[in-house]
């Protein structure tokens, strides 16, 4: 502030003036005034979101739009639209929240699934779907409310749905392509691994070994079930195992009612064992053997339509692929939401093909 008396600048908390010995008025002094380069640089930075950022996120929204309408064409072209619907990588319920972990393209989510089947039933000209599948499976709720979400689809909108399996899908990649009506497999391609797992660390003999206690207080003997730092008591692994056996039922049922198979021959088939395509075939685990162009074909047979276009939905826009080759560039481990799975707390049911 400014002396009174010999008008010099002081600081702005000063008592007397550093110049002529006058004591200062006591006043307020705003904040803005007292940190007047920071102010300036936040004001900056204000301006330069709304007339910089939000330009640059408006012009890459267009290109997405752009990309979305000429670059998803992958077959045909025809007014009539078969939908291509990834499924790729680990299976989970929700995207990851942020960072790097969000740019990561080995893993579907069920929300994903949700907004793409959204996306794919305001397009009045699609006729039907064809699942590319690309998964070990991952969670089995998610696995479950993927597979419930294409069979509502399907019936709600008489829609078929065509699944083509690539290099692996297996367990809950497997899992969700029960809600299809055909199922076609590349020649390569390793599916089947029926089953449940759950699995988590334990470090019980280490910490025993080097004299560490867990310390846990809880309400109930069960309520540290897969407490990771002590031995699992019988109990608790017969516990863990009548969960295991519930969700496989769940899953035997499934293909019961998606492969229209007797059920002794599903629980034959299902001891957690993968297949070649030909096996799988030749079990009637799936349809038949052939290319992308195959599932294609077979989908606009089932919906009655000929000279059709197969575009796919869903995709990652151009930022995301932006930064995902950035990441990759700079050697960035990009982790899904189930790579840490042993790590997490609690348990893990999963329909996953390890």
């Amino acid at each position: 502030m400014k002396c009174p008396n010999c008008k010099r600048k002081n600081d702005w908390d000063a008592v007397y003036c550093k110049v002529c010995g006058s004591k200062l008025p006591d006043e307020s002094v705003s904040w803005f005034r007292r940190h007047k380069k920071l102010s300036i640089t936040l004001a900056i930075l204000v301006l330069f979101y709304f007339f910089v950022y939000r330009s640059i996120s408006t012009f890459f929204a267009d290109v997405d739009r752009v990309q979305y309408e000429e670059d998803t064409m992958i077959q045909g072209d025809g007014e009539d639209i078969v939908a291509l619907i990834n499924i790729d990588g680990i299976i989970v319920e929700s995207d990851p929240s942020g960072g790097f972990d969000s740019l990561s393209s080995d893993y579907t989510s069920s929300r994903k699934i949700k907004r793409t089947l959204n996306m794919v039933t305001a397009d009045e000209n699609v006729k039907a779907v064809v699942l590319r599948v690309n998964s070990p499976g991952g969670s089995a709720a998610a696995s479950d409310q993927i597979f419930e979400d294409i069979k509502l689809f399907k019936n709600s909108y008489n829609i078929p749905v065509v699944a083509y399996f690539t290099d692996t899908a297996a367990s809950g990649g497997y899992y969700v392509s029960m809600s299809a009506d055909k199922i076609i497999a590349n020649p390569a391609n390793i599916t089947g691994g029926v089953g449940v797992i759950v699995s988590y660390l334990n470090f019980a003999d280490f910490i025993d070994r080097y004299g560490i206690r867990d310390i846990t207080y809880k309400s109930g003997e069960l309520k540290d079930l897969t407490n990771p730092f002590s031995v699992p008591s019988d109990i608790e692994a017969e516990i863990i195992n009548e969960i295991i056996e519930d969700v496989y039922d769940r899953f035997v049922d499934v293909i019961v009612e998606g492969r229209k198979l007797d059920k002794n021959t599903v629980i034959r088939l299902s001891d957690g064992r993968i297949y070649s395509a030909k096996q799988a075939v030749d079990n009637q685990l799936i349809d038949s053997v052939g290319q992308l162009g195959d599932a294609f074909d077979e989908a606009q047979k089932l919906a009655g339509i000929e000279g059709a276009s197969l575009v796919e939905f869903g995709r990652k826009g151009f930022l995301d692929l932006l930064f995902e080759v950035t990441t990759v560039r700079f050697d960035i481990p990009l982790l899904n939401s189930a790579s840490s799975l042993p790590f997490s707390p609690g348990i893990n049911v999963m329909y996953l093909y390890r």
